[in-house]
């Protein structure tokens, strides 16, 4: 399991990786999809679980003991940071372009 945490593209699908070691459960919450996906737990602590690619602003939050909160690690939170979190799809690229100094090369 990689220690890297947030949202994340892997093979076409969306992967999420949160650390939390002391909860003993936690859900993705898709908000358009009206989707609850259970994460599962590794040992070291770190969740995990995916979903067929999402796309750029896709809205999601994790539901703990019943309740609904952002991502805190999230790379977005257009709505505000009390409000749900969301993809962002061009993440790699945008790194990618700017440790290449924003040249014009295609990636």
């Amino acid at each position: 399991m990689s220690s890297s945490i947030g949202h994340f593209y892997r093979d076409k699908m969306s992967v999420f990786h949160v650390y939390a070691p002391l909860l003993d459960k936690l859900d993705l919450n898709l908000m358009e999809q009206h989707k609850l996906i259970p994460m599962h737990k590794d040992e070291l602590g770190y969740w995990v679980c995916s979903v067929p690619a999402l796309t750029d602003g896709s809205r999601y939050m994790l539901r703990v003991n019943g309740k609904y909160y952002p991502y805190p690690a999230s790379r977005s939170q257009p709505d505000g940071v009390h409000q749900a979190s969301a993809v962002v799809a061009n993440y790699v690229i945008t790194l990618e372009k700017r440790s290449l100094g924003n040249q014009s090369t295609q990636i």
